[in-house]
């Protein structure tokens, strides 16, 4: 077994659930072969280096995977065929790998997962309950980094209204 990593960059106006859809095709292979997936890390939009396919912007994602030397030919036959798909790259990153170490790394992978989950649930509903839903907003615009002075700054037009 070996260890792979692969980035492919999709249309930048895909839906979630297509861009959702994509992604499962994609790791259906890997399954299908039986490998495993490791991490899968959804960087979002971002702009691109220099327009492909008259496109700026693509929808980034990234697979880390272990699995037999097949896996990686049929995934890039598929974005090949995939006209969604702008770019791809994929690299191996180890030629032997334990099994019991890349499971030990999913498992920490998860556990961080879940802590990042509860905080995100959490902080929402200790504000409904409290109903210090606007205190709590303003307490997140002051932890905000400070903007850089070179930037101008906006004001839109629902804060002025509120200032009035």
């Amino acid at each position: 077994m070996r260890r792979y990593e692969v980035v492919y960059v999709a249309f930048d106006d895909l839906s979630q659930e297509e861009a959702d859809a994509q992604l499962e095709r994609y790791l259906s292979i890997i399954s299908g072969y039986k490998g495993t997936v490791v991490k899968v890390d959804k960087w979002g939009k971002r702009k691109l280096a220099y327009p492909i396919q008259k496109r700026r912007e693509g929808c980034y994602v990234l697979i880390d995977f272990v699995g037999d030397s097949a896996i990686v030919p049929e995934m890039e036959r598929r974005f090949r065929i995939d006209d969604k798909i702008l770019r791809y790259i994929s690299v191996k990153k180890a030629d032997k790998v334990d099994l019991e170490e890349i499971e030990r790394e999913i498992a920490a992978i998860r556990e961080a997962a879940k802590p990042a989950e509860k905080e995100a649930v959490e902080e929402p509903s200790e504000a409904a309950e409290t109903g210090d839903i606007e205190e709590s907003e303003q307490e997140h615009q002051e932890t905000k980094p400070a903007e850089s002075p070179e930037a101008p700054v906006e004001e839109d037009a629902s804060s002025k209204e509120v200032e009035s």
